[in-house]
C-alpha cells in the first residue's frame, strides 16, 4: 500500500507538471470537455457513486491486470522489459481517446496518460507484482475524481 500510495500522488503531480507544458503548445484551444464522470454526476447520487466506484476501484484493478499483467508480460517476454514498457503505456494512451476529443485534448490525454501507463509500467517491472501499481492507479483516479466533485 505505501509505495503504491507514494506513487499515485507522485504520477499525480508528474502529470500536471505535463500536461501544463503540453497546454502550452495550443493556446488557442479549450480543455473543457463533458466526460461520462461529470454527465453521471447530474443523474444523481447512485450513478455518481457507481461511476466513482467504477473509476477508483474497477478500472485500476482491470486495467492494472490488462496492461501491466498480460500486455507488459507478453512484450516483455518477446522483446525486453524497457520495450515492453514503453509499448504498453502507448496502448494504454491510445485506448484512453474518446471521438470528439480536440488535438489539444489529445495531446494532454496522450502524453498525461502514457506517462502514468510508463510509471505504472516500471512499478510492475521493479516489484514484478501489480498490486503496487493497482494501488497507485486508484491514488490517481480518485485525486481525478476528488478535483472533479469539488469542481461540481
Amino acid at each position: 500500500m505505501g509505495i503504491g500510495s507514494v506513487a499515485g500522488v507522485a504520477i499525480r503531480i508528474a502529470t500536471v507538471i505535463i500536461a501544463a507544458q503540453v497546454v502550452r503548445f495550443f493556446p488557442h484551444q479549450s480543455l473543457r470537455r463533458a466526460t461520462t464522470f461529470s454527465r453521471s454526476l447530474d443523474a444523481g447520487v447512485i450513478a455518481a457513486v457507481a461511476i466513482v466506484l467504477i473509476v477508483v476501484i474497477g478500472a485500476p484493478f482491470f486495467e492494472e491486470l490488462y496492461f501491466r499483467g498480460l500486455v507488459q508480460s507478453v512484450m516483455t517476454r518477446r522483446w525486453n522489459a524497457r520495450a515492453a514498457i514503453f509499448a504498453q503505456a502507448g496502448c494504454f494512451a491510445l485506448v484512453h481517446y474518446q471521438l470528439g476529443m480536440t488535438w489539444a485534448q489529445v495531446a494532454v490525454t496522450f502524453a498525461t496518460i502514457a506517462a502514468t501507463g510508463l510509471a505504472l509500467g516500471a512499478l510492475r517491472w521493479r516489484y514484478q507484482r501489480l498490486d503496487p501499481g493497482m494501488v497507485a492507479h486508484a491514488i490517481f483516479n480518485a485525486q481525478a475524481v476528488l478535483l472533479l466533485l469539488t469542481l461540481a
